[in-house]
């Protein structure tokens, strides 16, 4: 029996651990509040999620808690047939800057 992760688990790590280069910090990881996120930046109050487009109530939930929901899916990267990520470092750190840009633009 083959007990690998599914490799969208994978591309969901992935795109955790350049947010976690992007930041400078390492996320916390599965996090939970009404729902599971992949990763939490208690440092900046960011969740990250990465996949399946989450219920629209939800940006609204972590606005209540003062924390900003960024929200990143396969449609974002370069990907294979399977729609899994064809990994470009260069290229995705952009795509992951990009949704991140208001951060630095706080911490200067």
């Amino acid at each position: 029996m083959d007990m690998a992760k599914p490799k969208s688990d994978l591309d969901e790590q992935y795109v955790l651990d350049l947010c976690d280069k992007v930041l400078g910090i390492t996320s916390s990881r599965q996090n939970y509040f009404d729902f599971p996120v992949g990763g939490y930046y208690d440092d900046f109050k960011i969740a990250v999620v990465y996949g399946e487009k989450q219920n629209a109530d939800n940006p609204n939930y972590f606005s209540k808690l003062n924390i900003r929901l960024i929200e990143y899916y396969y449609t974002d990267f370069n990907c294979d047939k399977q729609n899994n990520i064809i990994r470009d470092t260069a290229f995705d750190k952009i795509v992951v800057r990009r949704k991140l840009t208001f951060i630095f633009k706080i911490s200067k």
